[in-house]
């Protein structure tokens, strides 16, 4: 028995020291950072109300923008998540996209559609980067390349003008 109590004592010992992290390579909370994000997008209608009906056809003028703003925490060297907001608004009109003298667009620009539909958006992303990423926001890597998976959810209510009337049903 007096053997073998130096020699448990020592495999604790080494087992004490080799399990410990070290305090630099420990994931602090002071690692841990948050991240806000504003972007800024265009948003247009490719449909039944274009000006011509092909793929290229695109009215510019009824381009709108669209604005969103972004918050991400990093939970770990690898795990991120973001949260995400965006609005904007689409818009299509016979009257301006389709010519009343062009004997293959008379049909829309006498049909006299229009409409408009705000579009808000939610989402929720993880991201898994394939670099880890232990260092604070200050001095993380210049190219860190990631995976993502996450869900969105979309409200829309289309509008249109009909006759006299400002909205029509809710679709």
């Amino acid at each position: 028995m007096k053997r073998f109590f130096p020699l448990i004592l020592a495999l604790i010992l080494a087992f004490a020291l080799v399990a410990s992290d070290a305090s630099a390579q420990r994931f602090t909370k002071r690692k841990m950072y948050n991240s806000v994000g504003v972007n800024l997008n265009a948003m247009n209608y490719f449909g039944d109300i274009v000006p011509r009906t092909n793929i290229t056809s695109l009215r510019l003028g009824a381009t709108r923008p669209n604005l969103g703003f972004t918050f991400t925490r990093r939970f770990a060297p690898r795990i991120s998540g973001r949260f995400g907001l965006s609005y904007g608004r689409v818009t299509g009109d016979d009257q301006k996209s389709a010519d009343d003298k062009d004997k293959d667009a008379k049909y829309r620009y006498t049909r006299n559609m229009n409409f408009r539909n705000d579009i808000f958006e939610a989402s929720a992303v993880g991201m898994f980067d394939l670099i880890e990423n232990r260092n604070n926001y200050i001095r993380r890597p210049d190219f860190v390349p990631y995976v993502f998976a996450g869900v969105a959810a979309f409200k829309h209510n289309p509008k249109g003008l009909v006759g006299s009337e400002a909205d029509a049903p809710q679709i």
